[in-house]
């Protein structure tokens, strides 16, 4: 078992009209039993949506909607089984109200 950590940073660009927050890594690969820790490094919350959570982390219903404080983290455990594939899911990020981003859309991979 693994903890797979998920940071979420706000970032300035000073030629940008506005800062902006990424997700990264933006695709992190998980087994069954891991630990997900998300940890938001901004100052403000960000609401996570995971459509198909319940699939994905023990004691959770679907849609998994999380809010994580300002300066927090949040853990979630993966089931035992979860279904392989990728499974996408989005950070609203309450510092730039807007969403965070990634190399690509964020993700959660199961081989």
């Amino acid at each position: 078992m693994t903890n797979r950590q998920i940071e979420i940073n706000r970032v300035n660009f000073p030629r940008m009209a506005k800062d902006r927050c990424f997700v990264d890594p933006w695709a992190a690969r998980v087994s069954g039993g891991d630990t997900v820790t998300v940890d938001n490094r901004t100052n403000q919350s960000v609401t996570i949506f995971f459509p198909n959570g319940a699939a994905l982390f023990q004691g959770t219903v679907a849609p998994v909607v999380q809010v994580v404080g300002a300066n927090s983290q949040h853990q979630f455990t993966v089931v035992a089984a979860p279904p392989s594939g990728r499974h996408p899911y989005a950070v609203f990020c309450g510092a730039i109200k807007d969403f965070a981003e990634g190399n690509s859309s964020p993700s959660i991979e199961v081989p």
